[in-house]
């Protein structure tokens, strides 16, 4: 049981950097967000700010921890096998999220282009005839 504590107490390398990559998104959504309108300003300095915001939830939380962690382990991995400072790698780690967002982006648009092609090409009225255009494979679920 001791040595389990004492590995619970032990940072990983990976808290420091996810830790910072947390700070800097905040720093982003702080800086790049819409100026607050007069009663917003005002509920958030009285403290009765009740409106629910999604960056407060636990699941957008949660979420954003667990891509610092994704992130942060892929930068150790580029700092231990490139041998590059924690800088070069963060800037690396940056340029693959980069390509990886443009590439989804990119096929996802072919994708919705594709779908609304084979939407134009079937006009029908008959929903069952659409369903099995816009996916191909389905069966019509007998009732």
């Amino acid at each position: 049981k001791k040595i389990y504590n004492k590995y619970v107490q032990e940072n990983l390398p990976t808290d420091r950097l996810a830790q910072n990559y947390l700070n800097r998104q905040s720093h982003k959504e702080r800086n790049g967000s819409e100026p607050l309108t007069a009663d917003e300003y005002y509920r958030r300095l009285l403290g009765s700010n009740k409106a629910p915001k999604a960056d407060t939830a636990m699941g957008a939380k949660s979420a954003m921890v667990a891509k610092s962690y994704a992130v942060a382990v892929k930068q150790y991995e580029i700092m231990r096998t490139g041998n590059l400072s924690e800088k070069e790698a963060l800037e690396k780690v940056e340029e693959l999220l980069a390509k990886d967002d443009f590439e989804e982006k990119t096929s996802s648009r072919a994708k919705a282009e594709d779908l609304q092609q084979k939407s134009k090409e079937v006009n029908t009225t008959d929903p069952i005839q659409k369903a099995q255009a816009a996916f191909p494979g389905a069966t019509p679920k007998e009732e």
